[in-house]
């Protein structure tokens, strides 16, 4: 192999080299320019990730908010209930009282028909006892 054959040879492995050491570098551009992007879009997903850390935030105070407003009608609800047993219960003890009232009236109506018997029972002998006297 001559010198020139061998400086061909290896000027044409050179420019070889060369050519893919260019595509290296392409691919190399390419990926930099990818990795760009990928850097960007994960800005942005930090972007959108720290504001719904902030909605989920006021989520949070909104259904604690809510929780206590629920608290508070369940007790209000507990109490109302109470309420109403107790009415329940009083008004029962007034339909006894009332029941018990019936029978008193019931009762007094007996005595004062009695009465009203025994007037005019005594009425009667009285009016006899005049016209026995007049005659």
């Amino acid at each position: 192999m001559t010198n020139e054959e061998f400086q061909k040879i290896v000027l044409d492995k050179l420019f070889n080299f060369e050519s893919k050491f260019s595509n290296i570098e392409e691919r190399l551009t390419n990926f930099e320019s990818k990795f760009s992007n990928v850097e960007g879009q994960l800005s942005n997903f930090e972007s959108k990730f720290s504001s719904m850390e902030g909605q989920i935030a006021g989520i949070k105070d909104q259904l604690d908010e809510h929780t206590q407003i629920l608290k508070a009608l369940v007790h209000a609800s507990e109490v109302n209930a109470a309420e109403r047993d107790k009415m329940s219960n009083d008004i029962a003890h007034i339909k006894g009282e009332i029941t018990g009232l019936r029978k008193d009236m019931l009762q007094v109506e007996m005595v004062t028909s009695s009465n009203w018997n025994e007037i005019a029972r005594l009425k009667a002998m009285y009016n006899d006892e005049r016209e026995s006297n007049s005659n």
